[in-house]
């Protein structure tokens, strides 16, 4: 009995890593010389971390085609989350004070300090199956 291949859907939780990032990251980890804090640049290890760093950041600029200094590292989804919200926000400040969100969003998008103060405007999912309609509430 030969069993059907697995497909992963929840990337939201998780993502699989390419495997040449992987293995990049890997000799990172494991490199003596690039244990330093990148942003400590009074040392060789500090100034080695920040090397590797801004060659990353040049590399993904170019295949994004944006500039290095519009690439920006976050530890994680809610960091970011916050930070393209928050600029966002403050962006556009003199359009008002509305941000629009699925209700389907991540916790990190829908509960952020910001929305202490603008006005909500949340999707409700009226159906399931795709592709979704969706009905918007505005809350004032």
């Amino acid at each position: 009995m030969t069993s059907k291949p697995l497909i992963y859907l929840d990337y939201a939780a998780s993502t699989p890593v390419d495997p040449r990032v992987a293995a990049r990251m890997h000799e990172c980890l494991l490199s003596f010389e690039l244990q330093g804090n990148p942003s400590s640049l009074s040392h060789r290890f500090g100034r080695a971390a920040r090397e590797v760093i801004e060659n990353a950041r040049q590399h993904v600029s170019s295949a994004l085609g944006a500039k290095p200094v519009e690439i920006i590292w976050t530890s994680g989804a809610t960091e970011s989350d916050n930070l393209a919200l928050f600029g966002a926000a403050r962006y556009y400040a003199d359009r008002g004070k509305h941000i629009v969100s699925s209700k389907t969003e991540h916790k990190a998008v829908l509960e952020p300090p910001i929305y202490n103060r603008t006005k909500l405007a949340s999707y409700i999912q009226r159906r399931y199956a795709l592709p979704l309609r969706q009905k918007l509430f505005w809350f004032r």
